[in-house]
């Protein structure tokens, strides 16, 4: 991770900013943990034969339901939601 140098009056940085760069690390494991589940998802659903449709259909259902549900009610902000 590249650190920044220190330039001038710091007391200048919005609060807000100075919140959002110290959540750094913790964002890009958020989007590095979603891109892995996107592609996973993706994968089984670009490479599912018929045949294994009928074994994974009720799972593959519930996962929709979740990612309905979360696309409604979790933000960045969401602290420690798990959607059941």
């Amino acid at each position: 991770m590249q650190q920044t140098k220190e330039v001038g009056d710091s007391s200048k940085i919005p609060e807000d900013a100075n919140k959002m760069y110290q959540e750094n690390e913790k964002f890009v494991n958020y989007v590095t943990n979603l891109d892995y589940t996107t592609k996973s998802y993706n994968k089984i659903r670009l490479t599912i034969l018929d045949v294994e449709k009928p074994l994974v259909d009720k799972q593959l259902e519930e996962i929709d339901r979740k990612l309905m549900r979360a696309e409604k009610e979790l933000s960045w902000s969401t602290p420690g939601r798990i959607l059941y």
